[in-house]
Formats: C-alpha cells, sequence, structure tokens
C-alpha cells in the first residue's frame, strides 16, 4: 500500500544523474535531467535497485493490520473473563493496526519518490497510468465478491478504504510536490504539512455528522493529516538516493525493537484513552522513519518475508473483520 498499490517492481533507485535546479513550473512538467526513458517510462532496468527490506517492512505491516482486524484471540478472550481486564488492550496495543498503516504510508512515499529523484525527463502520463492501475484494479476486483458476500467497503465503517483514498490522492499530487521539493527541499515542506496536519484535525465539526458532506471532510482531514507521514517516506528516498550506504550491523535488532515499542506505546495510549492516536501517529511517524531507514541499509530481511511482501496489497484489501465473519457464515 502505497506501497499499498505497488509491487516489488517498484521499490527502484534510479542512477544518479545531473540534478540542477529548473523553474518550478518547468519541473512539474517536464522534470529534469537529460538521459531518454525505455518506452515504458521507466529507468533501465541495469539503472534501477531493488530493497528487498521494503517488501518484507509492507508484509510485516500487513501481517499486523490483518490481525488488527480479526477477533482477539481465545487466550485473550479467556484471560479477561478471569480478571485480567488489560489482555485484550495488550493485545490490540501489540498489534495496532492503525500504526501499521503510517509504516505503510512512509514506504509508499519512498518507492514512488526514488525512482524520480535524479531522474531523467519524467513522463507524467506513464507514471499516472502506472499508479492508477496498480492501486484501482485490485481494489476493483475485490468490490466484486464483496458485494455479493455483503461486506461494507465504505472508508469509514471498520475498513481501510480511508487510505486508498488518501494513496489516490498523494499519487495525483507526487507531481506537484516533487516541483515544490526540487525548489525548497522536503523539510520545509514537510514542517508546513505537519502544520495543517493538525490544524485540519477540527476540519469535519464544520457540518452536520452523518451526512455526504461530513463524510467529504473526514477525507480531506485524513488525507492532509496523513500527508507528513507520507512525505516522510519521500525525505527517506531522497537520503538514500543521495547519501553513501551506512554499515547496521547488529544494530537492526535495537532498531527493530525501538519500532515495535513505539507502536506499542501509541495503541497503548490510544487504547487506555490517554491519547487518541490521531494526535500520537504523527509524532510517532519520525521515529518508524527512522527504524525504516535503519532497515533499508542492513537489508537483512528474511526471503520469506521479501517473497510476502509481494501479496501485501491483495492481504490488505481483503483484510476486514465484517469479511471473515461473511465468509464462515457462507461457508
Amino acid at each position: 500500500m502505497a506501497v499499498l498499490s505497488v509491487s516489488g517492481a517498484d521499490l527502484v533507485i534510479g542512477v544518479a544523474t545531473n540534478n540542477a535546479p529548473r523553474p518550478l513550473l518547468g519541473t512539474i512538467l517536464h522534470g529534469s535531467g537529460s538521459q531518454p526513458f525505455n518506452q515504458g517510462g521507466e529507468f533501465s532496468a541495469h539503472m534501477n535497485r531493488h530493497y528487498d527490506a521494503l517488501d518484507a517492512v509492507r508484509f510485516v505491516a500487513a501481517i499486523v493490520v490483518a490481525l488488527h482486524h480479526d477477533s482477539v484471540p481465545i487466550l485473550m478472550d479467556y484471560l479477561g473473563h478471569y480478571g485480567f481486564d488489560s489482555a485484550e488492550t495488550l493485545y490490540r496495543s501489540a498489534l495496532f493496526g492503525t500504526a501499521a498503516v503510517s509504516i505503510f504510508f512512509i514506504v509508499s512515499g519512498f518507492c514512488i519518490h526514488a525512482p524520480y529523484v535524479d531522474a531523467p525527463p519524467v513522463s507524467w502520463r506513464a507514471y499516472f497510468a502506472r499508479r492508477y492501475i496498480r492501486i484501482v484494479l485490485p481494489f476493483c476486483a475485490i468490490l466484486i465478491p464483496a458485494f455479493f458476500l455483503g461486506v461494507s467497503y465504505n472508508p469509514y465503517a471498520g475498513f481501510i478504504t480511508w487510505s486508498l483514498i488518501c494513496e489516490i490522492v498523494y499519487y495525483s499530487l507526487y507531481p506537484i510536490l516533487r516541483g515544490a521539493w526540487r525548489r525548497f527541499g522536503w523539510v520545509p515542506i514537510i514542517i508546513i504539512s505537519y502544520t495543517i496536519s493538525y490544524w485540519c484535525l477540527g476540519i469535519p465539526s464544520l457540518v452536520d455528522e452523518g451526512g455526504a458532506a461530513f463524510f467529504a471532510l473526514l477525507s480531506l482531514r485524513d488525507v492532509l493529516h496523513n500527508l507528513p507521514i507520507w512525505l516522510l517516506g519521500c525525505l527517506l528516498a531522497d537520503l538514500a538516493v543521495r547519501r553513501r550506504s551506512v554499515q547496521i550491523g547488529l544494530l537492526i535488532w535495537p532498531s527493530r525493537a525501538v519500532l515495535a515499542l513505539t507502536m506499542f506505546a501509541t495503541g497503548w495510549l490510544h487504547y487506555t484513552q490517554t491519547v487518541h492516536y490521531i494526535y500520537s501517529l504523527p509524532v510517532a511517524a519520525p521515529i518508524f522513519a527512522m527504524c525504516i531507514w535503519w532497515e533499508i541499509h542492513a537489508n537483512a530481511a528474511a526471503s520469506v518475508l521479501v517473497r510476502g511482501g509481494r501479496w501485501s496489497y491483495s492481504l490488505y484489501l481483503v483484510v476486514h473483520h465484517s469479511g471473515f465473519d461473511s465468509l464462515a457464515a457462507t461457508g
């Protein structure tokens, strides 16, 4: 996902070329650099670099989302009946699906921006065709069986469609964002997006709850609120292409522990009604991004996770507790 919508073939890095600044409008419309594209509008195979670690990251994130939406295991339910009231909270916090979606956003921003950091002239027609086909067609394919199973894909009825809406908007905005990046860099853009991210939280309250306008404003809020998280992935891509690799070694496991603990902390704060995730996740996102950065440079992911990452979008699409219930009822 977003990585939500890309396959392993999208996790590529272009070979650096001349990257002289150009006017904003010209950059948006025409891109930069001088090397030609192949007929597919992408870099030639020998000019690409694949990061297996990102496949593994998104597969683990998809599993977390799946387990988060599934029923709490019988053991947790059993413990809850015997006085261990925090058992379910511990489970939900340890597998906090909303934090995993934030990780998807970061990886998505990385995958979208990395091939275009030092790109030849960009074929935006090819870019939009590739982006929309990869995210929209699989989603449409799942809507047909969902309709017959009675599964709702309402973005705000418990399903993850809201994140796909965000992804489509980010894909659409990327040519403009890339032009702004070439003029100003990612840091000021991210700072501005963080300011807008928290300012927009009250947007849905401008209209009565429940109507079409309310849900439209909810979507606008989610898009603006998660934009800085997605842009952190773009910043990682910029760093990965322009900087030398660093030796990580055994430090990768402390990094993974920090990532897991941060996800758990945001979940625990949310489920104990201390801090809602809508406030905590943007703050935690730079920690997520740093850990993903270390994962990229360690490049030590298990092969089974890398292979699983190629199916993560499909897994992400079918995650819905109502869908599992419907399947069980019809089986």
